[in-house]
């Protein structure tokens, strides 16, 4: 499900009136908190100016929160066209509003960032755009049989970079999803821009993509089958979502504590299937 979905042309211009926030407000499943609305408005309003730039089509299709099938995560932003070569692209864009974050030793992929008033554990962005992008290949039968190409992303728009500091959140060597998902930071909105219109060249007159995936069936692909054989044979895992990479995550690190220490280590999960 799409909670807000228009062209490019009418979502600048939603930004540009300052009713984004209400718009999707008015069209979100249950209620919606005043910080979620805050950061729809200050994200979003990023997002305008990026997209605003002629190079990108004013009718390129854009989509604001799509659930993910299977997951009760949602893509923050979505947009869709063709390509130079005509072929079918989305460009999939998660947004933080992080100020700064850090590394978190000896846990793949995860930083910690001040959110929501305390210090938390969470994915790098980059993984998490890169791990909705390969759930939506997955499962969405649309995106596996037109076919169409998905270039995810991530957008930490208030996240300063001096480029004579070594940053390790930034460092693709400690973050691998970094080589899947580029990320962007405060001041790369023209960065941000050419990646998307490198993809999104023009828009598809011929057929709603974003329909298409929100309305496509779940089909776990060929290759998701595959994997699964080859995970039975110990070659591979399922890919992760949030907090399915924290606890993993977890789990390595005390499992490698308790083979170097000499004290068990014990990881209490709460949570349901999955």
């Amino acid at each position: 499900m799409i909670v807000y979905e228009a062209t490019k042309g009418k979502f600048v211009s939603d930004v540009q009136q300052g009713i984004i926030a209400d718009q999707i407000k008015k069209r979100f499943p249950g209620g919606v908190k005043h910080n979620e609305f805050l950061s729809w408005e200050h994200s979003l309003g990023q997002m305008g100016m990026v997209v605003e730039d002629k190079s990108i089509p004013d009718d390129a299709q854009v989509a604001i929160e799509f659930k993910i099938p299977l997951t009760a995560k949602r893509v923050d932003f979505m947009i869709a066209g063709q390509d130079e070569n005509n072929i079918d692209s989305v460009v999939v864009v998660e947004l933080k509003q992080w100020d700064k974050a850090e590394a978190v030793k000896d846990e793949s992929e995860v930083v910690t960032s001040f959110v929501n008033n305390c210090e938390r554990k969470l994915a790098h962005p980059s993984y998490q755009a890169w791990s909705y992008k390969s759930i939506i290949e997955d499962f969405n039968a649309t995106a596996q049989d037109k076919p169409i190409k998905l270039y995810p992303c991530a957008y930490m728009h208030n996240y300063l970079h001096f480029n004579n500091v070594h940053d390790p959140v930034l460092d693709p060597n400690l973050f691998p999803s970094i080589k899947e998902a580029a990320v962007f930071v405060s001041g790369d909105g023209e960065k941000l821009k050419a990646f998307i219109s490198k993809y999104i060249r023009k828009a598809d007159r011929k057929s709603n993509i974003m329909y298409e995936i929100d309305h496509g069936k779940i089909k776990p692909s060929k290759s998701l089958q595959d994997a699964l054989a080859g995970m039975l044979r110990g070659n591979r895992e399922f890919v992760l979502l949030d907090d399915q990479k924290l606890v993993n995550s977890a789990a390595i690190r005390l499992c490698n504590k308790a083979i170097k220490g000499t004290k068990k280590q014990v990881l209490i999960v709460e949570g349901g299937p999955g």
